[in-house]
């Protein structure tokens, strides 16, 4: 199993990869648990 993940985001617009992480990502993983 895993125990960590780590997203990088290259870009200089940080708060849109946050936002849409918050957005798209972090619901689809938390269903995971």
């Amino acid at each position: 199993g895993l125990n960590h993940l780590v997203f990088h985001d290259p870009r200089h617009d940080q708060r849109r990869f946050l936002e849409l992480f918050k957005n798209d990502l972090e619901p689809r993983l938390r269903k995971l648990d």
